[in-house]
This record gives structure tokens, sequence and C-alpha cells, in this order.
């Protein structure tokens, strides 16, 4: 699966969590407005830091209501908080190294 085709495939799913959650297509556009200026770089930051963002508001909301050991959804959130700041100091690196490149 390339590039492409990986992020298609993420859009459509997020595309359909959206539906379930009334995420219009006017909220989408609003944040679209909020990203367009960016660069490349930018808006990925962008992207990363809302989604962990929210994954953390998530997560502290679970960890309130969950008392399971082998909870599925503790699990999932662990994998996503890793992934997410791998990312996050990916392009944290990747940036702080351009800016003494000029």
């Amino acid at each position: 699966m390339d590039t492409v085709q990986a992020l298609d495939h993420t859009i459509h799913r997020a595309d359909e969590a959206a539906h379930r959650f009334g995420v219009t297509p006017a909220e989408v556009a609003d944040r679209l407005r909020d990203v367009h200026h960016l660069d490349e770089q930018g808006r990925s930051a962008y992207a990363a830091g809302t989604a962990l963002g929210a994954l953390v508001s998530i997560a502290s909301a679970h960890e309130d209501d969950c008392g399971k050991d082998d909870c599925l959804t503790c699990a999932a959130i662990r994998d996503a908080l890793a992934v997410n700041l791998a990312g996050l100091r990916t392009l944290r690196l990747e940036a702080a190294e351009r800016r003494h490149w000029v």
C-alpha cells in the first residue's frame, strides 16, 4: 500500500466515524481553513498535534471510567499514544534540523 492508498483508507475510516458522531461538512470546512495557509510540515504538525490532544482528552475521560485490567480501549489508547508521540517527535526533530539548515 502506498502513501496515497494508506491516506485514502484512513480518510475513509475517519469519514465513517465522523458520520456516526455527527460531524458536518461545515465543521470539516472550518478546519480546512485553519490549515490551508500552512506548509506541508505545518499541516502535518497541526493534524498530529490536534489528534494527540483529542486522544489525551479521550484517554483521561476513559481512565476515570475504566476499572478493567485487560481493557481493549486502554490497549488501543496506549498504542495510539505511542504512534502519535513518535510521529510528533519526528516532526519536531525535522523542524529543528531545518531551522539549523536555514
